[in-house]
């Protein structure tokens, strides 16, 4: 920071925690303005003045000074700019503050690409209706500002969404309402073609007499060629029409040709990708781009589910009444069918086709197995396979099985985690001895007999009685020869109704639970499966259960690995 005795004061009383908060935010203020040309040194300032001013945003003076903080943060930062922008709308008139909780992870991702050259493209994705299309928009209109000569392409599946995509940026740069020309006072609209759907704004007074427009909106049918190209960023919003397009696997392949051929063709080198929608299968476009940069740390993958996986409630329950509420989304699951309700509205994709266990073929019971109904009754067996997994992509998944005579095996439990040996070894071991398992086996490929090692001494030293066992897979059957093999014993399982609550309101399945039956009724023949863990796990208690000799229960200890 420039030395100036004026500045030196006023840096003194705006960190001064012995003065007044108002005092400060003045000082603040005042210090932000002096340094106007030095924008690193006044963003900083800005930022301390919006930290400062929160307690006091009901007098005037602090209010039109945070204001001014965000208006000068907001070229360089997304989040800001949102705010800014916004200012003067009433609150319950506004978008991005009502959903700031669930938007906000997005827009700290887009100043992180935009900005800070973190990322080359981003994957957002989030159930219809909830504000996904607007965020980018308000996305569009900041890249716009902070860099007019630099033309964006913004494409969807049909005209009738870039003409409104159009229109929504003629909108936020031109109605008054809306803080544009403070943030980006240079910034003007010089040219528009409701035709073309291209605006053109420029920061140097000029007219307009480029080839490329700022922005061309475009729908991906649509003639690409020579009319404008993407140099700063290439949006894609929602290019699969609707579910008659989702279920077509040779109309999902023609729409990534096409979004390859047409949209990629007109990408410039360096240019940054935006990629939004909700999820219809893992063979859509954003299916597509994720494949293809599975590995690419510099791509940011964002999906945000109707109902929280953890809490079963729903994300986008908004301020004034502009969201959707758990109880809505849950009467959608019980229309929806299954395939459906999770790549639509949990952004899960599913293959449609090939499922081996589709989660209406499953059988379910509505009984939480608590002490108390366990103590009336006891399980004739309680067994339990664990296939062992030391982090990375694999899921380590040990379901628990309570079998009453010759009934099929109820899944009461499971374990499935990701994650390092040294927090799942404690979870293995206290659900063994909780679960009050007879016998168990853990397959030991890859480390699981040095795992299962592990889980004997943690499980011995509570004095818990288990038969144990570690086996190898045997090299000549793959994992998915297996798991055909005893589908139709897993199919007979019973399993927790993920659906179903206890009298408290407490799901009977746990969130484990849940993603483990997730990933059980993903599990496609035809297709790629993300993992097998929780398909494969139920094979190998299959397998127990046809080799169940009701053998005598032994002290687990290291002579039965």
């Amino acid at each position: 920071m420039p030395t100036n005795p004026e500045r030196d004061s006023l840096e003194l009383i705006l960190n001064d925690s012995s003065r007044p908060l108002f005092d400060r935010v003045m000082a603040g203020d005042a210090l932000r303005y002096s340094l106007v040309k030095d924008g690193e040194c006044a963003d900083y300032v800005a930022q301390r003045v919006i930290e400062l001013s929160k307690p006091l945003l009901d007098d005037r003076r602090v209010y039109d000074a945070a204001e001014r903080a965000y208006i000068t943060r907001a070229p360089n930062n997304f989040h800001d700019y949102l705010i800014a922008l916004e200012w003067n709308r009433p609150a319950k008139s506004r978008f991005y503050q009502p959903r700031m909780a669930v938007m906000r992870e997005f827009a700290d991702s887009f100043t992180e690409m935009m900005v800070n050259d973190v990322y080359d493209l981003i994957l957002f994705s989030m159930p219809p209706r909830v504000g996904k299309t607007t965020i980018s928009l308000f996305g569009l209109s900041w890249l716009i500002g902070r860099n007019p000569d630099s033309p964006i392409l913004a494409s969807a599946f049909a005209e009738k969404i870039t003409t409104m995509l159009y229109g929504g940026l003629l909108e936020i740069s031109e109605d008054p309402v809306y803080n544009y020309h403070e943030i980006f006072p240079r910034v003007r609209l010089v040219n528009t073609s409701a035709k073309d759907l291209t605006l053109d704004f420029r920061d140097d007074g000029k007219e307009s007499s480029r080839k490329y427009k700022s922005v061309t909106c475009r729908a991906i049918e649509a003639s690409l060629h020579g009319s404008t190209e993407a140099r700063q960023l290439l949006y894609c919003d929602d290019l699969v029409s609707g579910i008659e397009e989702a279920l077509s696997p040779t109309r999902l392949t023609m729409l990534c040709d096409k979004m390859t051929t047409n949209l990629y063709s007109r990408r410039k080198e360096g240019c940054k990708e935006l990629h939004v929608g909700t999820r219809w299968s893992i063979h859509d476009p954003i299916g597509l781009v994720e494949r293809q940069n599975e590995d690419n740390p510099r791509c940011k993958i964002i999906r945000i589910p109707a109902l929280d996986p953890e809490t079963g409630e729903s994300n986008f329950d908004y301020p004034y009444g502009v969201g959707f509420s758990t109880a809505y989304y849950n009467e959608l699951k019980r229309l929806e069918d299954d395939v459906t309700w999770q790549c639509v509205y949990q952004q899960e994709p599913i293959e449609r086709t090939g499922l081996l266990f589709p989660a209406d073929s499953l059988k379910y019971t509505l009984t939480p197995f608590t002490a108390e109904y366990l103590k009336d009754n006891p399980p004739d067996d309680i067994f339990a396979f664990c296939d062992v997994a030391f982090g990375g992509g694999d899921f380590l998944s040990m379901p628990i099985a309570y079998q009453w005579g010759d009934d099929p095996p109820v899944i009461a439990d499971v374990v499935f985690t990701k994650g390092g040996y040294k927090e799942s070894e404690p979870l293995v071991s206290g659900r063994l001895v909780s679960r009050n398992v007879a016998r168990a086996v853990f397959e030991a490929n890859n480390g699981g007999d040095f795992y299962s090692r592990d889980v004997t001494e943690l499980v011995v030293a509570t004095g818990h009685k288990c038969q144990v066992v570690a086996t190898r897979a045997a090299s000549n059957k793959s994992k998915e020869t297996r798991i055909v093999q005893h589908s139709p014993a897993i199919l007979d399982f019973v399993f927790l109704d993920p659906s179903a609550k206890d009298a408290d309101g407490n799901y009977i399945a746990s969130p484990m639970y849940r993603a483990f039956l997730m990933g059980l009724t993903s599990y496609t023949m035809s297709g790629k499966n993300p993992n097998d863990d929780a398909p494969d796990s139920l094979a190998g208690l299959a397998a127990m259960q046809r080799t169940n000799l009701n053998a005598t229960l032994t002290v687990f200890n290291r002579e039965h690995i």
